[in-house]
């Protein structure tokens, strides 16, 4: 707990107030009771029972929570990408030796336990020898603001059609001391 004196009955509102909508919007998400419990917990009691550091602690627990948990699941996703591309190599490589092995010995089809087997003719398709050299008809081109560079023009003062310079604003940036041992399935902290 901080060192300061007694929050005064509008710091409480305040921050009961911001309890409660913290909690509405995360109620209104329907996977939260299967997704996050540390989340879910965090919210429990009644904030008009707590202190304003006590809110504090729970939400910034729960958002440090959260963001750890964003962080793995990306980590998760680059996984089973890799881990979808290396099998799919294995399959274009396991194809190109049966369609050998079928030419081989003369087969159009093959029936094996899992499936059948059979090999069918494709129609010619385009071979691109060299985009540059493609003409602007066959060629899609996105079109993307470049916003580190409007964003240094805005601050030099010249003027750019089409954008403008946001007022400055304010984020919170969450610094976790170690990353918490959360038992995934009770969402409690472990020591």
């Amino acid at each position: 707990m901080s060192e300061v004196r007694a929050p005064s009955a509008f710091i409480l509102e305040r921050s009961v107030a911001a309890w409660q909508r913290a909690k509405a919007a995360l109620e209104a998400d329907a996977t939260l009771a299967d997704d996050e419990a540390v989340v879910a917990r965090a919210l429990e009691a009644d904030p008009h029972a707590l202190a304003p550091d006590e809110i504090l602690r729970r939400l910034a627990t729960a958002a440090m929570w959260a963001e750890v948990r964003a962080t793995e699941a990306k980590a998760l996703a680059n996984s089973l990408t890799a881990r979808s591309a290396r099998f799919h190599a294995r399959a274009a490589t396991l194809r190109a030796v049966i369609l050998d092995v079928m030419d081989a010995t003369s087969r159009k089809t093959f029936s094996a336990p899992i499936g059948t087997v059979s090999i069918r003719n494709v129609p010619p398709a385009a071979v691109i020898l060299d985009e540059e050299q493609l003409e602007d008809a066959y060629v899609r081109i996105k079109r993307e603001a470049k916003r580190r560079e409007i964003t240094a023009d805005l601050k030099a003062g010249v003027d750019v059609r089409g954008a403008v310079l946001s007022n400055a604003g304010r984020t919170l940036v969450l610094t976790p001391h170690g990353a918490p041992a959360i038992d995934f399935e009770t969402g409690e902290e472990v020591e």
